[in-house]
């Protein structure tokens, strides 16, 4: 951790050269790391990656950050940041300007040296939004078919305690329980998990109540 925190201080002074045709500072690594570290089916890409930018080269790092911010290898950008932005502000009222969002900071890095300030500035995403935010309405799902939500024990994005408190919320909800690490357990990433969401999708099949994946 004390090779990590030299390694991104040296980005303030000087940026990595990637192929990419930009430079990887602070802020770009610490944005590779917070998509990378949520998905461990990645990490052995991202063990690469800090090998290749400890050498002198970010360009895989910066991959990593290009999924985030949906930047295409011409520069152009996908939608993404747009509507990821478009959901959060109108699913929180709450709205904070520059100056409050600049006394947050210190309190976000105590509780998060690494992702804390980077994540007090995506606060700045709702701003200066032109759509002010009214929150989250009542989700009840009535007469809904089963809808079936899982739920990682150890996802960093999305809380488990979020996802059972849906569940339940819901009048059908169903939930499946993943007993594992990262943001998403569906496509590839757990065996388990596959085969109870394919059978719900493809034969409409339910599991049953506490069902839980290993």
């Amino acid at each position: 951790m004390e090779r990590l925190d030299r390694f991104l201080a040296d980005l303030d002074r000087s940026p990595l050269p990637t192929d990419r045709g930009y430079a990887v500072d602070r802020p770009g690594a610490v944005t590779a790391l917070s998509v990378a570290v949520a998905a461990p089916e990645t990490w052995h890409q991202l063990n690469a990656a800090l090998a290749q930018a400890l050498s002198g080269n970010g360009t895989q790092l910066a991959g990593f950050a290009d999924l985030f911010t949906g930047r295409r290898p011409d520069g152009s950008s996908s939608n993404f940041s747009a509507a990821n932005t478009a959901a959060n502000c109108a699913d929180y009222p709450d709205s904070y300007n520059v100056a409050e969002i600049r006394a947050f900071i210190p309190e976000f890095t105590a509780a998060s040296p690494h992702f804390g300030e980077l994540t007090a500035l995506r606060l700045l995403e709702c701003a200066h939004w032109p759509v002010h935010g009214v929150g989250r309405g009542v989700i009840e799902g009535r007469s809904a078919e089963p809808v079936l939500l899982i739920g990682n024990t150890g996802d960093p994005q999305a809380p488990y305690s979020w996802v059972s408190e849906l569940a339940d919320r819901l009048d059908s909800g169903v939930l499946l329980t993943y007993n594992g690490v990262g943001h998403g357990a569906y496509g590839g990433v757990d065996r388990c998990v596959d085969a109870v969401v394919d059978r719900y999708l493809l034969e409409h099949a339910v599991p049953p109540a506490n069902t839980k994946c290993p």
